[in-house]
């Protein structure tokens, strides 16, 4: 059986939830095929069909791809944890999670949050948003950025086996870049 933990969530605005695990793979709840527009690690997508969850603000699969070094698709919403996931799988079947949290949260809550969720090795990650932290516990890298109040997201890299690689955490920090920058 496969895991895939989908990272953190603001709930309701003021806290993150813990990362939930499942055994069902990700897929768009109305069946429609996310579409990209533009071009670069800004470039939004979004599902098609009334009521379909968005893929805006996503990465493309193509920045996913570039960091990751092999071919992912996606982006697909779906319903493993969060507000709006953006799920990227990879040909050896790892799985990319970005999840966009609830407005809302202050700088110092997230900062306690984050390090609280992810546990004893929560480090701060200079330069990446107006706070990082990542974390290669739980069986998966994971950073979690505020941008600003308004934006603050997640991503969780995770494999096929359950096993980290040692790449795995900057590849997460090189994602979580594209997405701030884009």
């Amino acid at each position: 059986m496969r895991i895939y933990v989908a990272g953190l969530l603001v709930v309701t605005g003021l806290g993150l939830a813990a990362c939930s695990s499942g055994s069902s793979t990700a897929t768009a709840s109305t069946g429609a095929t996310p579409t990209t527009t533009g071009s670069g690690p800004g470039t939004t997508s979004s599902s098609g069909g009334s009521g379909a969850p968005s893929t805006a603000g996503c990465p493309t699969a193509a920045t996913v791809t570039g960091v990751m070094g092999e071919t992912y698709t996606g982006p697909v919403t779906g319903t493993n944890g969060g507000t709006a996931p953006c799920v990227y799988t990879g040909t050896d079947g790892t799985q990319v999670n970005v999840l966009f949290n609830a407005p809302g949260l202050s700088k110092s809550a997230f900062a306690s949050q984050a390090m609280s969720d992810q546990g004893p090795t929560a480090t701060a990650v200079p330069g990446v948003g107006g706070a990082a932290y990542a974390s290669t516990a739980y069986g998966h890298a994971e950073i979690e950025v505020w941008v600003s109040e308004d934006k603050s997201f997640s991503i969780t890299i995770d494999t096929s086996d359950a096993t980290v690689q040692p790449d795995n955490a900057a590849q997460a920090q090189a994602i979580a870049t594209a997405i701030v920058n884009g």
